[in-house]
């Protein structure tokens, strides 16, 4: 009964989850709307400008940015020089902190076991490709999990150079 009940809450969750993807769905899609017609509107009055009403747009615009960081930086050099800056920490909620026992300190990185069960399975892929049937698999294991083989011989050059130190 238990188990039921549990099924039943995780249910209600996907159904809640799915309603809340389809909210934000059409959100984006509205938006993404709203994007192309400012920019439709946008892009058929500026056809309508000359040439050189459009270079002049530019240079003032230009002009006003240029002006305005000059400013600023005038402004900071020659401004009130009693300004000080505070340092407040940042509170950290609790169950964004890592644990220590899940982080994984650099000096032990892969342990023997793992590294042997990461060669078994190198060794395993590595066979795959001798047949034909098995180089299906290979070829499914590759699109399915494309940095797969690349994370291997990661795993396997980072234990081999924690060995060498």
């Amino acid at each position: 009964m238990f188990f039921s009940l549990k099924h039943k809450n995780n249910q209600r969750q996907h159904n809640r989850n799915l309603k809340t993807d389809k909210i934000a769905v059409i959100w984006a899609n509205r938006c993404l709307q709203a994007q192309y017609k400012v920019a439709s509107f946008l892009q058929t009055k500026s056809e309508k400008l000359s040439l050189n009403t459009k270079r002049l747009i530019v240079i003032a615009f230009s002009v006003i940015s240029l002006s305005s960081c000059v400013y600023l930086v005038v402004k900071s050099f020659l401004g009130n020089q009693n300004i000080r800056l505070s340092v407040t920490a940042i509170k950290v909620p609790e169950q964004v902190v890592q644990n220590e026992d899940r982080q994984v300190s650099p000096s032990t990185g892969v342990s023997k076991n793992e590294f042997e069960k990461v060669k078994k399975f190198r060794c395993y892929i590595d066979s795959l490709t001798t047949s034909n049937s098995g180089r299906r698999i290979y070829d499914s294991i590759r699109k399915s999990r494309p940095g797969l083989i690349d994370s291997l011989s990661i795993i396997e050059n980072v234990y081999k150079s924690l060995l060498n130190k």
